[in-house]
């Protein structure tokens, strides 16, 4: 039931490939690293970013762009009652924007 939760400045329209890794990629210990997705500056959930398991192994990554420059977070956890550590990275894609 831990969660984390990044603070982060966007552009828009650029796209961000976000990816949260663990043990897959030894990037951390934890086994099953859980996006909780992206938040925009008042705490509301934006569509289609959380995820599971779309990274490497049981990893969790997204593609996003944002409609609006300005502050977002990230939350992050784990499947289950899994514990360890983790890398979270936020990395323009600049081959789709």
């Amino acid at each position: 039931g831990d969660q984390d939760w990044f603070h982060t400045w966007l552009r828009a329209g650029q796209f961000y490939q976000i990816s949260l890794e663990g043990a897959a990629t030894e990037k951390g210990t934890l086994p099953d690293p859980l996006l909780l997705g992206v938040y925009d500056r008042n705490g509301v959930l934006l569509p289609k970013t959380t995820n599971d398991d779309e990274g490497v192994g049981r990893n969790a990554s997204v593609l996003f762009a944002p409609e609006e420059e300005g502050d977002y977070y990230i939350g992050v956890g784990a499947f289950g009652n899994s514990a360890g550590t983790y890398e979270l990275s936020v990395e323009p894609d600049y081959l789709l924007s």
